[in-house]
Protein backbone atom coordinates (compact mmCIF):
# COMPACT_ATOMS: atom_id res chain seq x y z
CA UNK A 1 0.00 0.00 0.00
CA UNK A 2 1.66 3.40 -1.11
CA UNK A 3 2.04 5.92 1.75
CA UNK A 4 0.09 9.39 1.86
CA UNK A 5 3.15 11.08 0.97
CA UNK A 6 3.85 9.13 -2.33
CA UNK A 7 -0.29 8.90 -3.12
CA UNK A 8 0.11 12.85 -2.97
CA UNK A 9 3.28 13.12 -4.71
CA UNK A 10 1.57 10.79 -7.52
CA UNK A 11 -1.60 12.90 -7.57
CA UNK A 12 1.12 16.18 -7.74
CA UNK A 13 2.52 14.55 -10.72
CA UNK A 14 -0.74 13.30 -12.58
CA UNK A 15 -1.75 16.99 -12.40
CA UNK A 16 1.58 18.12 -13.93
CA UNK A 17 1.22 15.60 -16.19
CA UNK A 18 -2.50 16.58 -17.04
CA UNK A 19 -1.58 20.42 -17.37
CA UNK A 20 0.85 19.99 -19.95
CA UNK A 21 -1.52 17.37 -21.94
CA UNK A 22 -3.88 19.93 -21.74
CA UNK A 23 -2.01 22.66 -22.82
CA UNK A 24 -0.91 20.39 -25.76
CA UNK A 25 -4.71 19.23 -26.55
CA UNK A 26 -4.71 23.77 -27.23
CA UNK A 27 -2.21 22.66 -30.86
CA UNK A 28 -4.10 22.30 -33.79
CA UNK A 29 -2.69 19.37 -34.96
CA UNK A 30 -3.26 17.74 -31.52
CA UNK A 31 -7.43 18.26 -31.25
CA UNK A 32 -8.09 14.87 -32.64
CA UNK A 33 -7.23 11.75 -32.54
CA UNK A 34 -4.41 10.68 -34.39
CA UNK A 35 -6.19 7.09 -35.51
CA UNK A 36 -9.65 8.13 -35.65
CA UNK A 37 -9.97 11.66 -36.00
CA UNK A 38 -12.50 12.58 -33.39
CA UNK A 39 -12.41 15.06 -31.32
CA UNK A 40 -10.10 14.31 -28.25
CA UNK A 41 -12.63 14.95 -25.44
CA UNK A 42 -10.60 13.80 -22.62
CA UNK A 43 -6.68 13.04 -21.74
CA UNK A 44 -7.05 12.30 -18.15
CA UNK A 45 -8.84 9.52 -17.85
CA UNK A 46 -5.65 7.29 -17.43
CA UNK A 47 -2.31 8.34 -15.26
CA UNK A 48 0.30 8.79 -17.90
CA UNK A 49 3.79 8.29 -17.56
CA UNK A 50 6.63 11.07 -17.74
CA UNK A 51 7.79 9.05 -20.65
CA UNK A 52 4.15 9.01 -22.50
CA UNK A 53 4.05 12.81 -22.02
CA UNK A 54 7.49 13.44 -23.26
CA UNK A 55 6.72 11.50 -26.43
CA UNK A 56 3.77 13.77 -26.89
CA UNK A 57 5.71 17.35 -26.24
CA UNK A 58 8.46 15.84 -29.06
CA UNK A 59 6.18 14.19 -31.35
CA UNK A 60 2.45 15.31 -31.22
CA UNK A 61 0.03 14.18 -33.71
CA UNK A 62 0.90 15.99 -36.60
CA UNK A 63 5.09 14.75 -36.65
CA UNK A 64 3.99 11.48 -35.41
CA UNK A 65 1.62 11.15 -38.72
CA UNK A 66 4.21 12.36 -41.10
CA UNK A 67 6.51 9.44 -39.91
CA UNK A 68 3.43 6.57 -39.50
CA UNK A 69 1.35 8.12 -42.30
CA UNK A 70 3.70 8.99 -44.97
CA UNK A 71 2.61 6.19 -47.51
CA UNK A 72 -1.13 6.30 -46.13
CA UNK A 73 -3.56 6.76 -49.34
CA UNK A 74 -6.12 9.34 -49.07
CA UNK A 75 -8.63 7.42 -49.81
CA UNK A 76 -7.39 5.20 -46.13
CA UNK A 77 -7.63 8.02 -43.86
CA UNK A 78 -10.16 6.68 -41.05
CA UNK A 79 -12.87 9.19 -40.47
CA UNK A 80 -15.38 8.94 -37.23
CA UNK A 81 -17.38 6.98 -39.23
CA UNK A 82 -14.91 4.09 -39.70
CA UNK A 83 -15.52 0.98 -37.85
CA UNK A 84 -13.35 -1.63 -37.07
CA UNK A 85 -10.54 0.82 -36.06
CA UNK A 86 -8.89 -1.67 -33.93
CA UNK A 87 -7.17 -3.23 -37.27
CA UNK A 88 -6.62 -0.64 -39.17
CA UNK A 89 -4.36 1.47 -35.99
CA UNK A 90 -2.46 -2.73 -35.82
CA UNK A 91 -1.76 -1.83 -39.86
CA UNK A 92 -0.24 1.51 -39.19
CA UNK A 93 1.96 0.97 -36.02
CA UNK A 94 2.24 -3.38 -35.73
CA UNK A 95 3.19 -3.71 -39.37
CA UNK A 96 4.09 0.22 -40.08
CA UNK A 97 1.91 -0.84 -43.68
CA UNK A 98 2.18 3.21 -44.14
CA UNK A 99 5.05 4.47 -42.26
CA UNK A 100 8.33 5.64 -43.49
CA UNK A 101 10.90 3.39 -45.24
CA UNK A 102 13.91 3.07 -42.51
CA UNK A 103 14.16 3.42 -38.87
CA UNK A 104 11.81 5.79 -36.65
CA UNK A 105 13.25 9.39 -37.27
CA UNK A 106 14.36 11.51 -34.27
CA UNK A 107 10.84 14.28 -33.61
CA UNK A 108 13.71 17.16 -33.76
CA UNK A 109 14.04 16.33 -37.68
CA UNK A 110 10.39 16.52 -38.31
CA UNK A 111 9.59 20.14 -36.77
CA UNK A 112 10.37 21.95 -33.83
CA UNK A 113 9.99 20.89 -29.96
CA UNK A 114 8.22 22.94 -27.23
CA UNK A 115 11.35 22.81 -25.22
CA UNK A 116 9.96 24.66 -22.30
CA UNK A 117 6.83 22.21 -22.15
CA UNK A 118 9.59 19.52 -22.07
CA UNK A 119 11.70 21.58 -19.19
CA UNK A 120 8.17 21.84 -17.25
CA UNK A 121 8.35 17.99 -17.87
CA UNK A 122 11.26 17.63 -15.81
CA UNK A 123 10.41 19.79 -13.23
CA UNK A 124 7.34 17.27 -12.52
CA UNK A 125 10.09 14.02 -12.40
Amino acid sequence: MATRSARTADKSTNDKHARILKALLQKPGNKFCVDCRKKVKSIDLDSWTAEQVENMIKWGNEKANKYWEARLPESSIPNENTSGIDPWIRSKYEWKQFASKGPIPDPADLGPVDDAMLADLVRCV
